[in-house]
């Protein structure tokens, strides 16, 4: 069990920031238009560490302007609906009312769906039934 614990807490650090070597030649727009569409909040000030090693500062600008159009893909009814289908945590990126708009109206229909089949799940257990998806 400790041998897991270690692993996942190994994959999440190695998740959450870059290596000092990647900040060298990086494309700032490129990370933080990737940051967005993965529906990462800004993730800057833990590259900025990260860079700092190296004596690097990430290129602020370039990275907040991908991050925007990142957000622009990613704040959708599609995604939102993605999201809360899966019951999934509404990620807090879609801040603005232009972006949050459509994404909150999809994370709702998704979790709607996902809140339907949970019920439908118990009910099959209470009666002793399992379910099998297809």
């Amino acid at each position: 069990m400790k041998k897991l614990l270690l692993l996942f807490c190994l994959l999440i650090s190695s998740c959450s920031t870059m290596k000092p070597q990647e900040c060298v030649g990086a494309n700032w727009k490129e990370i933080g238009y990737k940051d967005a569409i993965q529906g990462r909040s800004v993730w800057l000030k833990s590259r900025t560490q990260a860079c700092a090693k190296l004596n690097l500062r990430p290129d602020t600008k370039a990275y907040l302007s991908g991050y925007r159009n990142g957000e622009k893909q990613f704040c959708t009814f599609r995604n939102g609906f993605r999201y809360g289908r899966r019951g999934a945590i509404e990620p807090n990126i879609c801040k603005s009312p232009e972006l949050a708009k459509p994404f909150n109206k999809g994370y709702k229909e998704g979790w709607s769906e996902y809140q339907d089949e949970l019920d439908r799940l118990e009910w099959l257990y209470s009666f002793g039934h399992y379910y099998r998806p297809d």
